[in-house]
């Protein structure tokens, strides 16, 4: 007997955080880690709707892998770096290596 039960959920967003837009537009962040395709191109479609896309461009996508970073394409990030290998301690990994407001 096989017997389903859903223990982890995980739905999208519908809108970002007015701290986290205010921000994000006015390029107040160096850096963004993403984990999935999912939620990349989540926030692409949450930023698009809130206006604030140009603010990619004072920041870096820390990416999981390569797919993730594809789903970031549309944004005009300042840099885009992915991890060596698809686990969280190497994308956290990325943090440590050249600086991040420098850019690559």
């Amino acid at each position: 007997d096989v017997r389903r039960v859903t223990l982890y959920a995980a739905e999208p967003a519908g809108t970002l955080p007015g701290p986290v837009a205010a921000r994000f537009g006015a390029g107040g962040y160096d850096a963004a880690l993403f984990f999935s395709p999912r939620t990349a191109a989540t926030f692409v479609s949450l930023s698009r709707a809130s206006g604030i896309t140009a603010g990619a461009a004072a920041c870096a996508a820390l990416c999981l892998s390569a797919n993730v970073a594809a789903a970031l394409e549309a944004l005009p990030w300042r840099d885009v770096r992915v991890a060596a290998r698809p686990r969280e301690a190497e994308l956290l990994a990325l943090l440590q290596g050249p600086a991040i407001t420098e850019g690559s």
